[in-house]
């Protein structure tokens, strides 16, 4: 069996940055549910993969 790749773990801060919109504007997707699929620790804190992050905004992508 292959080994498991290291997942590189992005908080809402990183993914503000990644995003360049501040951390309201994440809160607004969660609610709409338009945000990649993340992982909620126990003290509430939200973690991104970096490559579903990746994944979600290359599927954001629009021809002009």
């Amino acid at each position: 069996m292959a080994p498991r790749k290291k997942t590189e773990w992005l908080s809402v801060a990183d993914l503000c940055g990644e995003c360049g919109v501040t951390r309201s504007t994440i809160e607004k997707w969660k609610r709409k549910n338009q945000l990649p699929l993340y992982r909620k620790l126990p003290n509430g804190r939200l973690l991104f993969d970096s490559e579903d992050v990746a994944e979600w905004l290359d599927s954001l992508l629009v021809s002009a």
